[in-house]
């Protein structure tokens, strides 16, 4: 099993890696990573990664859909960007 501690979202506290684009609490005054939000710690990181699964079920919930593991990853991991199966297979594992 690969040790998750030497991974991205670790080391920026950051469990989902969120891209940079909202202001959220708790981020790190200076920004390093090119791509990923830093937090200052890893409480703010899932405090936003809650707050995101949050509006994935708004968003499903309203349009009248089911909101599932597999419909939140291929939102949250779309194909085009990602090996969506492959994520969804470890993810439900």
């Amino acid at each position: 099993m690969k040790n998750y501690k030497n991974s991205r979202g670790w080391r920026n506290n950051n469990p989902l890696n969120i891209r940079k684009g909202e202001r959220w609490q708790g981020l790190t005054p200076t920004q390093r990573d090119s791509q990923f939000c830093q937090f200052e710690a890893m409480e703010w990181g899932y405090r936003a990664a809650a707050k995101i699964m949050k509006s994935y079920y708004r968003f499903f919930t309203q349009q009248g859909k089911p909101c599932t593991v597999e419909a939140v990853i291929k939102r949250w991991a779309p194909e085009n960007e990602n090996n969506t199966a492959s994520y969804l297979a470890t993810v439900c594992r």
